[in-house]
């Protein structure tokens, strides 16, 4: 994971949260590995950019960040906390009573 990157990545989806270019250009990074930033490191850029999102009111941005977080996190404890993130934010924010349900079953799959 190229720090550079992703730290541009995520810039430009706070000036323009619909920029597919930064959402690819985030997603091959992320799934890419190695590179000269920690995985704690990149879970801390992920939560700060999905907080200033959701402090905007920009909730798909955020639910988009949380997928990019818990790919990311995938086998670690913190999985489980990103996924009950998700469904109340899909729930609560987006209305999105499917998608919270799935993230609620992947949830009891964790437990």
């Amino acid at each position: 994971m190229d720090s550079q990157t992703i730290r541009t990545a995520l810039g430009k989806l706070q000036a323009e949260p619909g920029s597919n270019e930064a959402w690819e250009s985030l997603q091959s990074s992320v799934k890419q590995g190695g590179g000269d930033l920690s995985s704690d490191e990149l879970a801390r850029l992920l939560d700060s950019a999905r907080e200033k999102h959701a402090e905007r009111g920009e909730w798909t941005a955020a639910a988009k960040l949380l997928e990019v977080a818990i790919a990311h996190a995938g086998g670690t404890p913190r999985e489980a906390v990103l996924v009950r993130e998700q469904a109340k934010l899909l729930s609560e924010q987006l209305f999105d009573e499917d998608g919270a349900a799935v993230a609620y079953l992947r949830l009891l799959e964790l437990s």
